[in-house]
């Protein structure tokens, strides 16, 4: 009960600590278009945050949670909001924690230090039309041409495709996993 008055931990505080750190950021707060406040949605809910591009344009969604909640609970509603708005990225924050999530191409969201910065969200954006799936770049057969080293790429290829972000390969001493490593 003591903790309760020292410490406010409904959303209203946390999202005033999400403020600071989008400004921190670099994130504009008051110039009308880089940052949408109760973004009001198709289906009649409203997204906490919408960042946008210089543009106005919308880039990501940010779910904001009391501190006393972990922000990854809100996956499911964040991920409805970003589909409605029609952006790929996402984070969820509640003031203390901020995770970011590429929903489409990752299978879960990760902790991260900060937001991301306008112009970041924005090269990531760009990125995203240059990205070329994995399983679409020959391997070249005179670094790594034996049948399980390409075994091994296309299983890597597959794992990075369903958004998997770390991966272990193991082989023995000589196997060629440096070979491996560069001739995709």
């Amino acid at each position: 009960m003591i903790r309760q008055l020292l410490m406010p931990t409904n959303e209203a505080f946390s999202r005033i600590k999400i403020d600071a750190q989008l400004k921190d950021v670099g994130w504009s707060l008051t110039d009308g278009h880089s940052v949408r406040y109760e973004y009001h949605l198709p289906d009649k809910t409203k997204a906490d945050y919408v960042l946008c591009n210089r543009h106005g344009h919308a880039l990501a969604v940010v779910e904001a949670k009391r501190a006393s909640i972990n922000p990854v609970e809100a996956e499911k509603q964040a991920l409805d909001y970003a589909k409605q708005v029609d952006v790929p990225f996402i984070f969820l924050a509640n003031g203390d924690e901020v995770w970011f999530w590429e929903w489409e191409k990752e299978a879960h969201p990760r902790l991260v230090a900060t937001f991301s910065s306008q112009e970041d969200l924005e090269r990531a954006t760009a990125l995203r039309t240059l990205r070329v799936d994995p399983l679409t770049v020959p391997i070249d057969d005179k670094i790594a041409g034996r049948d399980y080293q390409k075994a091994c790429i296309n299983k890597l290829s597959e794992e990075i495709t369903l958004g998997r972000r770390k991966m272990l390969v193991s082989m023995a001493t000589g196997c060629g996993k440096t070979r491996l490593s560069i001739s995709s």
